[in-house]
């Protein structure tokens, strides 16, 4: 997987990843000022464009898994988070209290 984000850690959360951390726009116009294709604007515009387009859709993906209300579990008898928004409020508050520098 290529995974171009502008957070390191958010580049970095899959395995097997090639990050490259920048803006969008910025790391694909330097991708394809490197693959030879300067005078194809119009080519890297439309990359730009379903590269956007691939990262709103993911963005609606994450957003309702995190977004999930809580669920009847069978074994606890009771409501529960689905794993994706239990993840995402610990993640969030380590981020908030700044514990990356512990790891």
């Amino acid at each position: 997987m290529i995974n171009i984000n502008g957070d390191l850690a958010d580049a970095l959360h899959y395995n097997k990843t090639v990050a490259l951390i920048g803006d969008i726009s910025a790391v694909t116009n330097r991708l394809a000022a490197k693959s030879g294709s300067r005078g194809r604007c119009e080519e890297q515009k439309r990359l730009a464009q379903d590269v956007r387009s691939q990262k709103s859709e993911w963005a609606a993906y994450k957003r309702k898994r995190f977004e999930c209300a809580p669920l009847r579990d069978e074994v606890w008898q009771k409501p529960v988070l689905p794993q994706p928004a239990a993840i995402k409020i610990v993640a969030d508050f380590a981020k908030e209290i700044g514990a990356a520098k512990f790891f």
